[in-house]
């Protein structure tokens, strides 16, 4: 790994790939790490959209970025735009993601200027009905019941997911690619030939 300060580096665009046009990708999911991949594939990679193949098991994509039936419109994000000014990876992918309603501006330009337009933030640890502040302050102290109870909620015991029906998958099956731990058949979508900038 080669680490660098500064950000010279950040803006040089890397050398095309030897025999990139001879490789495809195939990626699992139409979530954001499939699409985040796939861009910077085409745009870092110099792979032709076309060669990547992007498999969905649902009819939407978008994973947990809400996909929603109108492409042109693009993807809705759960939880607002509570981001931080540090998200290098996001905002570099961004700012090389035309705006589908500005001609010549980026997404990342227009994010930037809705934040500035409208500011979104909470300095909230804590809230209690429908939004009001807590009062914790800058502590967010939770009960031992409730630090078990969130830890079973994000991270199951492998009995309960065994008990729901679930089964994962193994990286080493022959089978058609199948969906995360449902096990269900992925049918394939192509992603768009758009050569990103």
């Amino acid at each position: 790994m080669y680490y660098s300060s500064g950000s010279y580096e950040a803006f040089a665009r890397p050398r095309k790939p030897e025999g990139v046009e001879n490789k495809t990708a195939w990626l699992v999911g139409a979530g954001l790490a499939s699409m985040a991949s796939a861009a910077f594939m085409i745009r870092d990679g110099q792979m032709d959209g076309s060669k990547i193949t992007i498999l969905e098991r649902l009819k939407l994509p978008g994973g947990a970025l809400d996909g929603i039936e109108e492409p042109k419109k693009g993807f809705v994000v759960r939880g607002g735009r509570e981001v931080d000014d540090h998200y290098e990876c996001l905002w570099d992918l961004y700012r090389s993601i035309p705006s589908i309603e500005v001609e010549g501006a980026s997404v990342l330009d227009e994010f930037y200027w809705l934040n500035k337009d409208d500011p979104n933030y909470s300095l909230q640890r804590a809230t209690v009905e429908q939004g009001k502040d807590a009062g914790t302050g800058t502590l967010f102290t939770l009960s031992e019941q409730a630090q078990k109870e969130l830890t079973e909620l994000f991270l199951p015991p492998v009995s309960r997911w065994r008990a729901s029906g679930s089964t994962r998958s193994s990286a080493r099956s022959s089978s058609p690619a199948t969906s995360g731990c449902t096990g269900a058949p992925c049918s394939p979508s192509r992603s768009g030939t758009r050569r990103w900038r």
